[in-house]
């Protein structure tokens, strides 16, 4: 059900929707490797909510009809965040949101991005390397005991029709 789908530049419209899809995609999915503690700290903390606000013009939505299914957030060369709806998961949207972010950076003329992730996310990993990206590092574990995992995608440049 690819079908009657919009991915469009995030406005302040969209932004309560975004970040609720935001703190759903994190109750349900990072519980499994953050823990019950840290996802429900990070939610209360309002700190997704800021980082959303604060970086909106880098949001893109994706929309089936009016309902916002998932979002994606550009810094630079690095893809912040991706997240699709837990009930929309494995039917193909994030890769319609991820050739999007990959074609807006190659517009920006950058060959190789990048996304961080934690080592135990296995479906996120997974998903990335599915879509042609590699591991390049693995950190040490930090103080709460996650290894962030960094991976690396060389992209070309997308040439204009003539």
């Amino acid at each position: 059900m690819i079908d009657n789908l919009e991915i469009k530049i995030a406005t302040i419209n969209d932004l309560p929707q975004i970040q609720q899809l935001a703190k759903q995609v994190m109750s349900d999915c990072y519980r499994s490797y953050l823990g019950d503690k840290m996802v429900d700290w990070f939610i209360e903390s309002g700190g997704i909510d800021e980082e959303l606000a604060a970086n909106l013009e880098n949001c893109s939505i994706l929309c089936n009809k009016q309902e916002g299914i998932g979002f994606s957030l550009i810094q630079q060369h690095t893809i912040q965040l991706i997240m699709v709806a837990t009930h929309f998961q494995r039917k193909g949207y994030g890769s319609l949101l991820l050739n999007h972010c990959e074609s807006i950076l190659s517009k920006q003329k950058y060959h190789t991005i990048q996304v961080e992730t934690f080592r135990n996310n296995t479906q996120a990993t997974s998903f990335f390397k599915k879509n042609g990206w590699e591991i390049i590092y693995e950190s040490e574990k930090d103080i709460f005991g996650f290894v962030r995992v960094l991976l690396e995608k060389q992209i070309h440049q997308l040439t204009p029709p003539s």
